[in-house]
Parts: C-alpha cells; structure tokens; sequence
C-alpha cells in the first residue's frame, strides 16, 4: 500500500462491512456495538444505535481514546474522569464500556464501542471483561484486515487504470498477446488507426484479424524484431505501418508479446518536421555570399561562446530567429535548451506569467500546480525574445531586473528563482528612435544591446544571393512538392534580382513555392511567378522622375527616424535639407 492511499482513506469507506459485521455478531454478545470514523462520526452500530447513524457522537469518550491509543474501560461512568468534563453525564445511558481504537500504521482512524445499557448487561461485561477486551481486539484485527484488503483492491485499481491511461495515451499503437497469440491489449491508437472496437478483437487470435505473414512468422519463431516498414490487412483494409516486436518472458510457462505500431504516413510526416526543423541551425547553412553577409557570420560564431546579451535587428524575413539559433547551436551551452518567445504575439496580460510562470492559485483558472515560465525552461541555454519592441513598457522594468539580478519571481510567488540564462533579443522597429520618443526604456535597450547586430535586407545582399537562395529554394519545394523542376529560366533570375524584395528571403521563399507549385513543365519561367513579379525585367533602365525619388526617400528617412520633432529634424538633417523643405517635400 502507498502512503498516499492510507492517507487518503476514509473508514465510511466499509461502513456497509462494518454495518454487516456488527450484524452478525450482535448475537454473540449482550451488549451494543457503534464504530466511529476519526471524526467521531457514528458509521454502523447495533439497534439502539441505528438512530445517530451519520451524527457526532458525544465526544469525551472518543477525545480521550484517540488520545490514548489504547483500550478504554469505564466500568463507573459519571465518576470516571473522563466522564467529569462531560456536561450530560447525568443523563448518559451507558452503564460501562469498553471501547478500543481502530488503528492503521500508527495512525488513528476510528475507534470502536461495546455498551451495557443495563444492569443486566453491565454485570455480564464485568464479569467476562477479559473475554470482551480479547473480543474488541479480534474485531479491530477483522477491520484492519478489511482495510488492508480494501486499500490493496484500491490501489490495484488505480495502477491498471494508470496503466490504461498511459497505454491509450500513448501517440504510438500497442498490442499485448498472451503465450497463445491471443489480444490481451490494444489501446485507442490501434483502434482508431484500424476503426476497429476493443471488444472486436480483445481475446482473439492475433492472425485472425491482422493478415501479415512476416509478423505471424516472427511471433511464431518467438523472434523480437526492430522497427521494420510493412504491409498489413485489417478486416479487408490495408495499412501501411511503421512497427516493432518484443517477447516478454515471464516464466518457463507464461510469457507474452508486445507490438509497437504506428501509421507509416503519420510517422514520415513527422520525420520530416524535424529533419526541417530550424532549431539545428548552424551558421554553415545559413545561405548567402556577399563580403557583409559572410562577415557577419564570422562576427557572430566569434561570440557565441560569450554570455553576454545580444540585439539582433534588421526587417521582417532577415532570418533573425535563424541567427539566434545559428548563436545558440555554436556556443557552449547547445546542449541545453533554446526557448523562443514572440513577445508580440502574447496578449499583454498573459505575458507575464509566460515568461516568469506562475504559482498554483496564482490567478483565475491557474493550474493547481503552477507552471514554469519561459525563463526556467530555458535554463541553462538561450531564451530567445523576438519582437521585443512590442513588449509594454511595464513588462520592461521587471524583464530589466531578471537580467540584471538573474532571478525571477513567478506570479504570485514569494521565494526568487535563480537562473542562467543567455538572453538574445530581436527587433525590426528602430529601438533608438523608441527611446527617444519615450516608448522603449533606455536602461533595457542598453542591457540588451551589449552585442548589436545588423541583417542586411535581401536587397542590400546583391544578386549573386539572390540567384543563390532561389536555387536552393526551387530545391527544396521540388522535393516538397514531388515535382521535377529541371531549371529556372535567365529572364526569369533576371526579374527576380529587380525587384526590391520588402518582405525579404521569407517573401523570396514563398515566390519561389508559388512558382514550383504553379509550374507544369519542369521550367520555371515568368508567367510562373507571383504577379507581383512579372514584367519587372529591364526596370533598372527606366528613367524614375524626380518626384518619386524624393519620395521614396524622404519615405525611408522617416521610418528610419520617426515622425516625432526629434525623428523629423534627424530626417531633414540625413537628406541634407532644412526643415522647412522637408515639411514641403511631405505636402507634396
């Protein structure tokens, strides 16, 4: 039995056995029988009793029985001194009483009464007193050994139903066999993979409903087998799965077979989620060949062993997060885990308690248990925050003070929580220019930009770049997609290097998808491209009028700068103009 069980017991558990109990023995016996819980609740009891059945007994005797620990005999009640505290001795109705704890592991739990309510049944239990004690002890033993037996059936119980729960939990199909074939287990994977029911196929033969000869030979030549791809038949329908097999022996006489499964589709498909996934990122496979691209990946392998804070900024679809990883993987706590959080994304009054996690009761509708924030998840390793611009400025203060005293507090917690973590931040918003306009506290702008790092937009990176991540691209959605993409067409690389690429390699990415999915001649070709894209070629010789210049800069400088006094003034002083002429310049 676990603790947890004889913790959690409660004796109006048994009351119907001890009601029984005391029925049958009532006869054997002139006298009254009552059992109380630890309460002193009154749970079963002979006739006289049956009337206080769920009610508090009077508590004197009760009080100094679970005090004691040991049998209780009061042979002269009201002159008995735990009679003198009781305020209704003069009309008590027990005339003597023997009464004896019930008692598990040292621990109280009830406690039970034999009474002579007469005369008659006083002088009997007077004079075979010994005979009553040696009877009281041989119904507490009768009790406990219920008990026993009630907590055992309880927790075998609750261990196969955990068993139940983790089997049919499981994201992978189990079957259990007995020595002679026959389904013993098969848990709701299996049945919803197959459609089938657990009472179709629970205690027949395994080769009856699953028409495989490999696994039917390896079952029986009692071969364990490691995970293999086949064909199997399941009342007509075939499935394609991923399994494994392994004999369990229990004795020379039993043993039995567990079988592992799972759909071959549903497998595949996760295998290449992770064979894709970013999180093994490496500064090598971050594509591009332009002199400031490459320098910037030598820069940033340079520092990746530091613990130092670093602010990655650059537009939309740089590959910030690819950086932060590429960091992460090449330092010396790549072992440990990298947790992102898109500090952007998260409803204000829920972003707290992701990064700093909560304590049970915190809030309304907190897990009982509290939850770890992103911060202790991420100890030991990198926590990425991406969009930090967009983090309130109340959030700032108390993420500034997690830095700079490398603890944390989760919501509504007392005790602080030490962690070492590497913090790399990133932003597409000018942080410099928040700063200034107060909606970015400059304390935290400076803790975060100890390692400033700049991603140039695809458009700075040159053509050479772009030729080369098209190339890539086309590659992996040929594969993606199942399609044979034989080559890219010049004019077609032609018009990619002229346009201007604002969302950068993710717009580029997402062109060249389009364009695989789109293509139907393993050639693909302008007419294949986003429209967006078309009839871009030859656009650098076009002759762009003055006022569109002028535009498109004075545009750039006031995203670079803000549209504060401050950003306008800095704006006007970059494009060499007065004030006054950039205020002209915005009219028009």
């Amino acid at each position: 039995m676990t603790k947890s069980h004889l913790k959690n017991f409660k004796l109006e558990e048994i009351k119907d056995f001890l009601q029984d109990l005391i029925n049958t023995v009532s006869a054997l016996i002139n006298a009254e029988l009552a059992i109380v819980d630890k309460d002193m609740i009154v749970l079963a009891g002979t006739q006289k009793y049956q009337h206080i059945i769920g009610q508090k007994s009077i508590p004197y005797i009760y009080e100094a029985l679970y005090k004691k620990k040991d049998i209780l005999v009061i042979d002269n009640p009201m002159e008995h001194e735990v009679c003198s505290v009781c305020n209704q001795k003069e009309a008590c109705a027990e005339f003597a009483g023997i009464n004896t704890p019930l008692m598990l592991d040292n621990e109280i739990i009830g406690g039970m009464s034999i009474a002579a309510l007469n005369t008659v049944q006083k002088e009997a239990l007077i004079r075979s007193l010994e005979n009553y004690i040696k009877f009281s002890k041989q119904m507490v033993e009768l009790i406990q050994d219920k008990i026993r037996k009630h907590l055992l059936t309880k927790e075998l119980d609750f261990t196969t139903k955990q068993l139940e729960s983790i089997i049919n939990y499981s994201t992978e199909g189990i079957i259990l066999l007995d020595n002679k074939g026959r389904i013993k287990v098969i848990n709701n994977y299996c049945c919803k993979m197959f459609n089938i029911k657990h009472k179709e196929v629970l205690n027949q033969p395994f080769e009856l409903i699953f028409k495989n000869e490999t696994v039917n030979k390896l079952l029986a030549d009692k071969t364990d087998f490691e995970t293999i791809e086949s064909t199997i038949k399941v009342f007509g329908d075939t499935y394609r799965i991923i399994h494994s097999g392994k004999h369990i022996k229990v004795d020379s006489d039993l043993s039995s077979f567990l079988w592992f499964l799972k759909d071959a589709k549903s497998f595949n498909a996760l295998v290449n989620r992770f064979i894709i996934n970013k999180e093994d990122i490496t500064f090598d496979e971050i594509i591009g060949e332009c002199s400031e691209f490459r320098k910037l990946k030598d820069r940033l392998f340079s520092i990746a062993n530091s613990s130092s804070t670093v602010l990655i900024q650059g537009e939309s679809g740089t590959g910030k997060e690819l950086f932060a990883r590429a960091i992460h993987n090449a330092s010396d706590r790549a072992q440990k885990p990298f947790i992102s959080i898109n500090c952007g994304a998260i409803p204000e009054n829920l972003i707290e308690s992701e990064l700093y996690g909560y304590e049970g009761g915190a809030f309304t509708g907190a897990k009982s248990k509290g939850k770890p924030g992103k911060f202790e998840l991420a100890n030991g390793g990198t926590l990425f925050l991406d969009e930090i611009g967009d983090m309130p400025l109340h959030m700032q203060v108390k993420l500034l003070r997690a830095l700079e005293d490398k603890e944390i507090y989760r919501l509504g917690g007392i005790e602080g929580i030490n962690v070492d973590v590497r913090i790399i931040a990133a932003t597409n918003k000018n942080l410099e220019v928040m700063v200034k306009e107060k909606e970015f506290r400059e304390d935290l702008f400076y803790r975060l930009n100890v390692i400033p790092v700049k991603i140039p937009p695809l458009r700075e990176r040159g053509e050479k770049d772009i030729e080369i991540l098209t190339k890539f691209f086309v590659e992996k959605y040929s594969e993606t997609l199942n399609k044979d993409i034989k080559e890219i067409a010049e004019e077609t690389l032609i018009n990619l290097k002229e346009y201007s690429w604002p969302g950068n390699v993710r717009e580029l990415e997402n062109a060249i998808e389009f364009a695989v999915n789109i293509d139907n001649d393993g050639i693909i070709t302008i007419d294949d491209l986003p429209k967006r894209l078309k009839n871009l070629t030859n656009s650098k010789s076009r002759i762009t009028p003055v006022d569109d210049l002028i535009k498109q800069e004075v545009n750039k400088a006031l995203k670079l700068y803000g549209t504060s006094v401050e950003g306008k003034n800095r704006a006007a002083s970059s494009l060499g103009i007065s004030i006054a002429t950039l205020y002209r310049w915005i009219k028009r």
